[in-house]
């Protein structure tokens, strides 16, 4: 028994070394292939790693990073750098094609333009761009006098690209209109997309041909081609600018990546400076402060006022509205106690100081609101006796008053060219007075709470009132036409940006909306935002928010709480809560020139500057009266 325990014990061992022998060879084996492929990837340059982390970047094609850097050297002159780098990487920025299309463009060949975008779009794209190029060639050719070929381009040129049905490329098979544009799926130019259907082609040519009639009337005729939209709107009608204009529209119609839109790479980086700024609660600088080499982060107490830096007591009596000048060294503020003071600023000095220089007296019951002309050097108060005075700023002097209103008078607010203003009351009468106290328009039915006049870039002036039923009427000046927001309550106060585009609407409950006003004809039917102050208290007085630094893009507002509440415009995040005041703090302004200064008035009787937590205290100076 003991041997044959043994002879299993040694057959046990003997199997057990001829396994690990076994493994040992396919591991020497593996380790060896390891090993040389090792040095292999060494001398290729790869990371030696068997599984490498992934890129938490999207990785941008080469001929697609190839083609916008030498579009990018091109443009600043670079023209060796691009060719070079376009040999050296085998990719070409454009087709041969697209080169000899520019230049067929420029020079104005529309022949050979037309030819040559056969060569690079077919069917609908084709007819698209082939439709701009001819509206260009109209458009020069009523430009220089010659109706007669204007014509004949019309008539045997545009008018033979009637399409028999709706591209395919643009409708995804609907008819509906309002659909067709949610399912565009090229970037087709407005001026082409309109001609996209029998009746709005029929409709272009109406158009195009109504202008033949202003050949010998350039002035008429411009306009009439930008109506039509032959000609870009809002741009220069220069051969060169409007042949740029052309090539960029041949550009959207044809397939996408043949050709590069002029800058592209510059256009690129301009969205990502935006983006950085969107996603910055506090961006409270410049744009061109913004560095594309490093993240964007503003930080809070770098670029938000939240440190009260000066107390102005010029009031014996609760402070109503508050407003600096355009230019930002001076600041009025309207008080119950019957007065207006005007407070001269300078932040320059060490330190700065703020300096009371006119008290405007003469209303006999309280303001309700003051407000500077365009230069700055006139100031309108309204107040409860039904009252308009007009002073001069200069030296505190009233030169006009000015009486149609049996009741309180709400608001005021000047036009765009300083000409006239307007004032506003509970009487249901809104009054257009000009310098001399003469009533130039009036319109009545509406009591009024709140006004402010508005001017997008481009665009005509309007009046905005904030009315008790529930109602924000804009009255177009230009075009005399009066359309109407409607809201959830009546409306307390209101407010615009300074670029026109953007309202904002108090309301009794102590909410916030924020209107978009860049709707063209069309008002919008819901606010954007909504910002809410936390509040146990409400309804009882008028609050005056306010858009407040760069860009405005931050929302600022008072309570009556007494507390400053600021939110982020954009994103409608809180981003602070300022105490300080001891009585509702009535209304605010952010000074116009100064991006880190604004201003609070309160019942506290008192008016409060508020900066950076780097700047010093002011230095107050209260005169003439002690």
């Amino acid at each position: 028994r003991r041997i044959a325990r043994a002879g299993a014990s040694h057959v046990a061992v003997s199997s057990h070394l001829a396994r690990r022998m076994r493994r040992g060879r396919n591991e020497g084996t593996r380790t060896s292939h390891e090993r040389e492929a090792k040095r292999a990837r060494t001398k290729r340059g790869e990371m030696v790693r068997s599984q490498p982390p992934p890129s938490s970047t999207v990785q941008v094609p080469k001929d697609e990073l190839v083609r916008l850097l030498a579009q990018a050297a091109r443009a600043i002159g670079c023209e060796d750098a691009a060719s070079e780098l376009e040999r050296h990487q085998g990719v070409a920025m454009e087709e041969e094609d697209v080169t000899m299309l520019r230049r067929a463009i420029g020079r104005a060949d529309w022949n050979e333009a037309e030819r040559l975008v056969d060569q690079l779009a077919s069917g609908a794209q084709a007819r698209c761009a082939h439709l701009a190029l001819r509206m260009q060639e109209f458009a020069e050719l009523l430009l220089e006098g010659r109706a007669e070929q204007a014509v004949r381009c019309l008539r045997d040129r545009v008018a033979k690209m009637r399409p028999s049905r709706l591209p395919a490329h643009v409708s995804n098979g609907h008819s509906d209109q309002s659909h067709v544009r949610r399912t565009t799926q090229l970037d087709v130019d407005e001026a082409i997309f309109d001609a996209s259907t029998n009746e709005g082609f029929d409709a272009k040519l109406r158009a195009m041909a109504s202008c033949v009639a202003l050949a010998k009337r350039k002035e008429l005729l411009v306009d009439a081609l930008q109506r039509a939209r032959v000609l870009a709107p809002d741009a220069d009608a220069s051969t060169d600018v409007q042949r740029r204009e052309t090539l960029a529209r041949v550009q959207r119609a044809l397939p996408r990546g043949i050709m590069l839109p002029d800058r592209r790479l510059e256009s690129l980086l301009s969205d990502a400076r935006r983006f950085a700024i969107a996603k910055c609660a506090y961006h409270n600088v410049q744009e061109s402060d913004v560095s594309l080499l490093v993240d964007h982060v503003c930080r809070k107490e770098d670029v938000l006022p939240t440190r009260q830096v000066a107390i102005l007591d010029g009031h014996r009596d609760e402070v109503w509205h508050v407003q600096f000048s355009h230019d930002g060294t001076k600041l009025a503020t309207a008080s119950k106690d019957g007065s207006a003071c005007v407070w001269h600023l300078d932040p320059e000095s060490r330190p700065p100081r703020a300096v009371l220089v006119h008290r405007l007296e003469g209303h006999v019951l309280p303001l309700s609101y003051v407000s500077w002309s365009p230069d700055d050097r006139w100031l309108v108060t309204a107040a409860n006796d039904g009252r308009v005075k007009l002073w001069r700023a200069e030296d505190g002097t009233c030169v006009r008053t000015m009486q149609d209103q049996s009741e309180q008078v709400t608001s005021c607010a000047w036009m765009p060219d300083g000409s006239a203003f307007v004032s506003g009351g509970v009487d249901k009468r809104t009054c257009l007075w000009d310098m001399q106290g003469q009533i130039l328009h009036k319109w009545e039915g509406n009591r009024v709470s709140d006004l402010c006049i508005v001017q997008a870039a481009g665009g005509s002036a309007c009046l905005v009132r904030a009315c008790t039923d529930k109602q924000v009427m804009v009255y177009d000046f230009e075009t005399h036409r009066e359309r109407a927001i409607h809201e959830s309550e009546g409306v307390s106060s209101l407010c615009a940006s300074r670029d026109g585009r953007h309202l904002l609407v108090h309301l009794p409950s102590s909410k916030i909306h924020l209107w978009d006003l860049a709707h063209g004809s069309a008002m919008p039917t819901s606010p954007r935002r909504e910002f809410v102050a936390e509040t146990s208290k409400s309804g009882r007085y008028v609050i005056r928010p306010c858009f407040g630094g760069v860009d405005d893009r931050f929302v600022v507002s008072g309570s009556e709480d007494s507390q400053i509440y600021v939110w982020n415009r954009d994103t409608g995040g809180l981003l602070d809560v300022l105490p300080g005041h001891a009585g509702t703090v009535n209304a605010v302004h952010w000074n116009p020139a100064d991006p880190y200064v604004f201003a609070s008035a309160s019942d506290d009787h008192t008016v409060r500057l508020w900066g950076l937590q780097t700047h010093v205290e002011w230095d107050v100076t209260t005169w003439p009266d002690g």
